[in-house]
């Protein structure tokens, strides 16, 4: 008969938290979620009910950290209270948000994307969040869209007023070597926020904050650092990269397929995925820019898979190869 599964989620401190948590089934390596539930509040528990006699890892998740149990397997009909989850919040501050429309007034019940939450009817929310810079929050208020500036948070942060930008729509122009790019998808990463438009005979537009971008153009693995304004019209001249990645897959005789993502400001942005047919287990990726990179690289077939990354910093005219 199936069994239960209760148990905790606190902080480091011993304080109950509220946050989800989910039920995966564990299969060799993989892990698949089969259920999901909110911790209470008050006192930081959680139950799953009519689980199974499998194998299965429970997990706890904030934006802070997430937590993990060992796997775990019941007995028939069996109700097992798991060790508490305990989630880290020594590299966090817990801060008393005050948001501000660009009028001046308070951005009062206004949803709060990063924190899928809205402020109260003064303009505030307390949340706790990581260490580091900040930029771009996306602010959404009858049915207006606002942007955050540049903000920094450390031990030392308990309140930040946050000043509110409206969009504006961004034009300009986008080659590749000289060339207009035509029918080519472009991505901007404001910070940590991505915004993309689709670039017709070298044009562009899309709505979004004024600011330094990082633009990349997956069609060309290419990447360009330009200011972008509403005052338009803004430039874009993508050139190739110089670096190249060599990969060298476990063995021949299946189909590998690598996908290379550029890390920036902590956030993967996918350049190119290349596949091997089953008579070769080498690849290569030229004229791509320099930076730190994860390179995911998977094989399937009906007796096994498999998935493997690594992260891996490439130089300006840099070869470098990686054996997997």
């Amino acid at each position: 008969k199936p069994g239960t599964i209760k148990g905790r989620v606190i902080d480091d401190s011993g304080n109950p938290m509220s946050v989800e948590v989910g039920l995966f089934k564990k299969h060799g390596n993989s892990l698949n979620q089969v259920l999901n539930v909110k911790s209470d509040g008050t006192d930081g528990t959680f139950v799953f009910e009519d689980v199974p006699l499998e194998t299965f890892v429970v997990m706890a998740f904030s934006r802070i950290h997430t937590a993990e149990s060992k796997p775990i397997k019941l007995s028939s009909s069996e109700i097992l209270t798991i060790p508490d989850l305990i989630i880290i919040t020594t590299n966090s501050a817990l801060v008393n948000f005050n948001f501000i429309l660009p009028d001046g007034a308070p951005a009062a019940n206004a949803h709060i994307n990063y924190f899928r939450k809205n402020t109260d009817g003064n303009g505030f929310l307390e949340k706790r969040v990581l260490f580091g810079n900040y930029n771009s929050w996306e602010v959404t208020l009858n049915g207006h869209t606002y942007y955050s500036g540049e903000f920094t948070i450390n031990k030392n942060t308990t309140q930040l007023t946050v000043q509110l930008k409206s969009s504006s729509k961004i034009t300009g122009r986008a080659t590749f070597k000289g060339t207009s790019l035509n029918n080519t998808k472009i991505s901007f990463l404001l910070g940590t926020k991505w915004f993309s438009a689709d670039a017709y005979d070298g044009n562009f537009e899309f709505e979004g904050p004024q600011g330094q971008y990082v633009v990349i153009c997956g069609k060309y693995n290419c990447i360009a650092n330009v200011r972008l304004t509403g005052a338009g019209p803004n430039k874009i001249d993508f050139k190739p990269g110089s670096g190249t990645f060599e990969l060298q897959f476990p063995f021949k005789g299946n189909e590998w397929m690598a996908t290379i993502s550029i890390i920036i400001n902590g956030v993967h942005k996918t350049m190119t995925c290349i596949c091997t047919d089953n008579n070769d287990n080498q690849a290569k990726v030229t004229e791509l820019p320099a930076g730190e990179y994860r390179i995911y690289v998977n094989c399937r077939n009906k007796d096994f898979t498999t998935n493997i990354s690594v992260n891996s910093t490439l130089k300006s005219g840099e070869t470098k190869k990686i054996k997997f």
